[in-house]
């Protein structure tokens, strides 16, 4: 998954023409790919991201907020319902979405207070974490024949643990959603 800051107009990529924020996902089953094709949403509701420092704040709540579903800045693709499909048919026929509840990602540019975009997410299903562990990074690039500094002056990880809010799917011939203990012993509901 990646959170994109773009300056630079790729038409190729089905990109917006303004500098933007997107939020890009292909799931865990594929590599992620830079095309506005594959991204959850997308704002151009930004300020200037190649003019001066910018402070930028990413929030991931794992409960979803419907409240937010009445604001301008949450914005839902038509591939974010490739995640409520059944993309799992194989190995039990779960959608990726389906299990343990809707979260939400916030993008803040500047005002950190207020986001400029919010998408749905589900993050740990999205990117099949190890007990929700992850790996964060940043990567740079500009188009060709193009030349922007990328530094990143200062940053902070944090993490609070919220449990979910969700509802569990109902059984199907005794089996469906299960959670697993650090033993090998496994609880289905």
């Amino acid at each position: 998954m990646a959170v994109e800051f773009d300056t630079y107009y790729n038409h190729d990529a089905l990109e917006p023409h303004e500098n933007h924020v997107a939020v890009h996902t292909r799931g865990w089953r594929h590599p992620n790919d830079p095309s506005h094709a594959h991204a959850l949403g997308h704002t151009s509701n930004v300020p200037d991201l190649a003019n001066g420092n910018l402070s930028v704040r990413i929030k991931y709540l794992p409960r979803f907020d419907p409240v937010e579903l009445q604001k301008p800045t949450f914005v839902a693709s038509s591939h974010v319902a490739q995640f409520f499909q059944n993309a799992d048919h194989p190995n039990g026929g779960q959608a990726d979405w389906s299990v343990g509840g809707l979260g939400m990602l916030y993008v803040y540019v500047n005002n950190l207070v207020h986001a400029v975009l919010v998408v749905p997410l589900h993050l740990e299903a999205t990117l099949r974490l190890n007990h929700g562990r992850g790996w964060v990074g940043f990567t740079a690039a500009t188009g060709t024949n193009t030349y922007q500094v990328h530094d990143i002056l200062d940053w902070r990880f944090d993490s609070l643990r919220k449990d979910k809010e969700g509802v569990e799917p109902t059984l199907v011939d005794g089996e469906g959603a299960h959670r697993c203990s650090g033993s090998a012993d496994c609880v289905h509901f």
